[in-house]
């Protein structure tokens, strides 16, 4: 997903990249160690994106 030349990722392919559980993921989410977009809020439910520049500095931060 990109808005407004912001690439986002999903919650899974953050896990992915800094090879983590989802559950991780969304707990730095709820506490504010990630921002995130949440797109759609419904009774199917809501998921959170998260801007790819937040990943990559957390990749430049702990495995350079």
């Amino acid at each position: 997903m990109n808005i407004s030349g912001v690439e986002f990722i999903s919650v899974t392919e953050a896990s992915e990249i800094l090879d983590c559980s989802k559950t991780t993921i969304r707990r730095w989410i709820e506490e504010g160690k990630l921002s995130s977009l949440k797109n759609g809020d419904n009774w199917i439910g809501s998921h959170h994106r998260i801007p790819k520049t937040e990943i990559d500095e957390i990749l430049q931060e702990f495995f350079v």
